[in-house]
């Protein structure tokens, strides 16, 4: 489920499949909470929510404030992404 093994099969790269997660979970997913060794070390409060996370372009619009129709995130790095949102599908 959410794993291309078919496809990493074809390319004879088989050995993939054990080091993929086996879930795939949504953006903002519940996933636990902070730990007491992790929240003491961080300076955060134990079983604060732990999310799962996104994309670091997508989530990137969110920092940049391109979050409404005509707004444009330009994110660069070892890519160069030019994301907008629309008013419109």
């Amino acid at each position: 489920k959410g794993r291309p093994l078919e496809l990493i099969q074809k390319l004879g790269m088989s050995e993939l499949a054990g080091k993929w997660p086996r879930d795939c979970l949504a953006m903002g997913t519940t996933i636990g909470g902070l730990s007491e060794i992790a929240a003491h070390h961080l300076g955060l409060r134990p079983r604060l929510t732990v999310a799962q996370g996104g994309p670091d372009a997508f989530v990137g619009m969110l920092g940049l404030g391109a979050t409404s129709p005509g707004k444009l995130a330009l994110i660069t790095g070892s890519s160069h992404l030019h994301l907008v949102c629309t008013s419109t599908a």
